[in-house]
């Protein structure tokens, strides 16, 4: 398994915005970008890339990641 910066700089290079509503993890894709691998490689993930992205406790910074959440929905 590749690790996780890596998978979220290949988002990113696709235009792939990730983030955490509710406890969910949500995306936002070109169409075409989000293949049917990548989104089994999403969904085997989705527990740590939730934990990655998800909304930090009061007074924490968010961890730096190479995507960030779509402003959209932040």
């Amino acid at each position: 398994m590749r690790p996780v910066d890596a998978l979220l700089a290949d988002l990113g290079s696709r235009d792939i915005r990730l983030w955490v509503e509710d406890g969910r993890l949500r995306f936002n894709a070109p169409e075409g970008a989000m293949t049917a691998d990548l989104r089994q490689e999403l969904t085997r993930r989705k527990g740590e890339l939730v934990d990655l992205l998800g909304t930090p406790p009061a007074g924490e910074k968010a961890p730096a990641t190479a995507i960030a959440p779509d402003p959209a929905h932040a």
